[in-house]
This record gives C-alpha cells, sequence and structure tokens, in this order.
C-alpha cells in the first residue's frame, strides 16, 4: 500500500474549490472546524506540528498561519510527504517529537484506529495536541479502503481509549444538509452530471441548499449529537 495517488495533485497548501464543487461546502466546513481546534490548542511560533495522512497538504496553510512549522507525513509513494510512515505504522521521529498531530479524514482510512492513535499519542509532547477528523455519516470513499463511521459518544469513546483526554468536540454539518448532499452525489454520480451543461449549475444549487440549510435549521448542539464530520481536540493524558 502506498500513497502515490496523490503525486498527480498540486501541494494545494490551503486552497479552496469553487461553490460548483461537490464538496464545497463540506470542505469549507471542515477548514474552519480545523481552524478553531489549532487556535484552541495553543499552537504557534516555535511549535512543530505533523500532519499525519497528509495527502497533498491541504491544511498546511492553516498551520503556518499560527506560526508553527509544519510537516507532512504519508505512506511511501507521495512525493508531497515531508516525512514517509513505515510499513509499520511509525513516523522516523523520537517519542514526543511534536507539540500538534493534526488528522485530517484519515482515521476512517485506517484499519487498526487504536495502533493509529497510540502512534500519534507516542509522537506528542506530554502538553501536546492532538486534533482529529472524521465522519460520522458520509458516502463510502476508498482510498484505498474506507473502513469505519462513528457516532459522537463512539469517537470519543475510540480517542479516549487511546489515551487522550478530549477538550473540545465539535460536530459538522447536520442531518438535513447531509442528507441532501447524498442525494446530490447519488445524482451527480448516477447521471454522469460532469458530463452534461448544467452539471455544474446543479452542484452549486444543491452546494446552496446545504448551505442554507445547515446554517438555518441547525444548532450547534443538533451537530454534535448528529453529524457528517467531527472535529475533536485532544491531550495525552497524565500517566501519573
Amino acid at each position: 500500500m502506498d500513497a502515490s495517488q496523490f503525486n498527480a495533485m498540486p501541494r494545494v497548501g490551503s486552497a479552496l474549490p469553487p461553490r460548483s464543487h461537490w464538496r464545497w461546502y463540506t470542505l469549507v466546513q471542515l477548514r474552519e472546524g480545523i481552524r478553531s481546534a489549532l487556535q484552541k490548542s495553543g499552537l504557534g511560533p516555535g511549535k512543530l506540528a505533523v500532519e499525519l495522512g497528509c495527502g497533498n497538504c491541504p491544511y498546511e496553510g492553516i498551520v503556518l498561519a499560527t506560526g508553527a512549522t509544519y510537516e507532512g507525513a504519508d505512506l511511501k509513494g507521495n512525493k508531497h510527504a515531508d516525512r514517509i510512515i513505515g510499513d509499520d505504522g511509525k513516523v522516523p521521529v523520537p517519542d514526543a517529537h511534536y507539540d500538534l498531530v493534526l488528522s485530517a479524514q484519515v482515521l476512517e482510512h485506517v484499519p487498526d484506529p487504536a495502533a493509529y492513535l497510540a502512534e500519534a499519542r507516542r509522537l506528542l509532547k506530554p502538553d501536546g495536541r492532538l486534533v482529529l477528523s472524521t465522519h460520522g455519516i458520509w458516502i463510502y470513499h476508498p482510498e484505498p479502503n474506507d473502513y469505519w463511521r462513528w457516532t459522537a459518544t463512539g469517537l470519543r469513546k475510540t480517542v479516549e481509549d487511546a489515551g487522550f483526554e478530549v477538550e473540545s468536540f465539535q460536530g459538522l454539518i447536520g442531518l438535513i444538509p447531509t442528507g441532501l448532499h447524498l442525494v446530490q452525489d447519488h445524482l451527480y454520480k448516477r447521471l454522469a452530471l460532469r458530463k452534461r451543461w448544467f452539471g455544474k449549475g446543479f452542484v452549486w444549487l444543491m452546494q446552496s441548499l446545504i448551505a442554507f440549510t445547515d446554517r438555518h435549521l441547525h444548532g450547534e448542539m443538533g451537530r454534535a449529537r448528529d453529524a457528517m464530520i467531527y472535529v475533536v481536540l485532544a491531550k495525552p493524558k497524565s500517566s501519573s
């Protein structure tokens, strides 16, 4: 297994797609959720962060904006990675090397979440932080595999069982917009809208509806219970 599929993509840093992109609102909300968690984490100048499963480094710009140093880690074959994750799942650095570990939309692709989170904990300094996002409700998307979805309580338990204390937990995108997104995705693929003249207009309309319903028909409490994506900020539990 490798991550060479990202070599065809540019190292994006912080770019966002237009509203006619079928994941526009999801990516906007995810970026803001990660930005908020990074601000709460205390990341800043003089700190070192690593993104596990960095892909083409879409959150590098957000990390650099804090004044911290960014490193991307991924499986072999990814030209964008600054560190290569070994076949054993380990990043070749000493224990307690980083001030922050970022894991964005990776956990659902990991065959052993407990081992992955154990490595994240090993990489962190005792006062470091983990910022992690993953799916609650989403379509099957193998890259190359797609194993898991979480409820809010299930994700909390998974993170806590790995030796972390959850400091903040945020749900992104409520049930109605998530349902609209699933309808959009099915029609987009089923009708091959990418190839049709009205495809971009259809997606623009659906993304506008998704944004409107999320902003006006859902609140933070509802999204914290049922959401498309969850963003967790956690710190290593004290060993004492």
